[in-house]
């Protein structure tokens, strides 16, 4: 499936993906992931998860090359190939430090890691911040391609129009309530109803 959560700002979209991951635990009630409790799943299932945050790998005296490595290496699939492919998809160079490296360079670093080890669940947390509308539409067509080679996705974003095209299932977060609605029974307008109430 291909959800996009959306909502206003501080209204808990990155909570909520933090609370996916483990980080936060839930005030009441529970997460569940293939029909177990998040908080209670093994590794190796935890494993099919990636999670691409909004801000920045901030590891020093570490190239993009050597994290993205490592990630193959801890999860035992990808290889050099598929990474020099999604390099020169969006155009980046990995050789250089995290630490020296843009915005832009640092996020599409973190985002092939993720997507070369195949994930089963990928969480993206705002992840068209500084991006041109060519990068954007680049990353989506990955993500979409991804999406129907079997990987579930989940996009945080507040504009759920620059997704339209792309997401299955919109989820509107507000004061903590998530209001959901079908891509087919979807559209601009019936979306905008729903974040007036």
């Amino acid at each position: 499936d291909f959800f996009v959560l959306f909502g206003p700002e501080e209204s808990g979209k990155s909570e909520l993906l933090h609370t996916i991951m483990g980080v936060f635990l839930p005030d009441s009630g529970d997460i569940e992931y293939k029909g177990e409790p998040i908080s209670k799943i093994s590794s190796n299932l935890r494993k099919t998860i990636r999670y691409v945050p909004e801000g920045v790998l901030l590891l020093k005296h570490i190239t993009g090359k050597f994290y993205i490595n490592n990630m193959i290496h801890t999860y035992k699939i990808g290889t050099q190939e598929q990474v020099e492919e999604l390099e020169q998809y969006f155009e980046v160079d990995t050789n250089q430090f995290l630490m020296d490296m843009t915005y832009r360079e640092n996020k599409l670093t973190a985002l092939i890691a993720a997507i070369v080890i195949k994930p089963e669940l990928l969480i993206l947390d705002e992840p068209f911040v500084y991006f041109s509308e060519e990068l954007k539409e680049k990353v989506l067509e990955k993500l979409k391609l991804l999406n129907e080679e079997g990987v579930t996705i989940l996009i945080a974003i507040r504009n759920y129009e620059e997704v339209l095209d792309y997401g299955k299932r919109f989820l509107y977060l507000k004061e903590g309530s998530i209001i959901a609605c079908e891509k087919e029974d979807t559209n601009v307008n019936l979306i905008k109803k729903i974040m007036i109430k």
